[in-house]
């Protein structure tokens, strides 16, 4: 099976959001393969993205990804403490290999 993947996403962290939630608009869970609501995935960390591509899940997770409308395009809602854990990205693209997945925290912008 191959590795699914989003374009990059915005990182909206709130502390109001589940620790073991994760939430994306459908439109991006397209990109994903996937159609229905809730998933529950099998969230990589601590691993890197190359080792996660060739099968690695590092620490794995239980996690509940969800696809809601409520959510906008291009964004990826998670928890602020886990997105501290992940390295606090601004953007991350979302991988997904059947049920394993992993966030690919994208270098910060340049800001000078």
């Amino acid at each position: 099976m191959a590795v699914e993947r989003t374009a990059p996403l915005t990182v909206a962290a709130s502390l109001h959001i589940a620790s073991d939630t994760l939430a994306i608009h459908p439109n991006d869970g397209f990109d994903l393969g996937l159609y229905t609501k809730t998933h529950e995935v099998a969230w990589s960390t601590g691993i890197s993205t190359r080792e996660f591509i060739e099968g690695n899940s590092g620490t794995a997770v239980t996690a509940r990804l969800e696809l809601l409308n409520e959510c906008p395009a291009e964004t990826v809602q998670m928890n602020y403490r886990q997105w501290e854990k992940i390295g606090s990205p601004d953007k991350v693209i979302c991988l997904l290999d059947g049920q394993r997945f992993y966030l690919n925290g994208l270098p910060k912008a340049d800001k000078r």
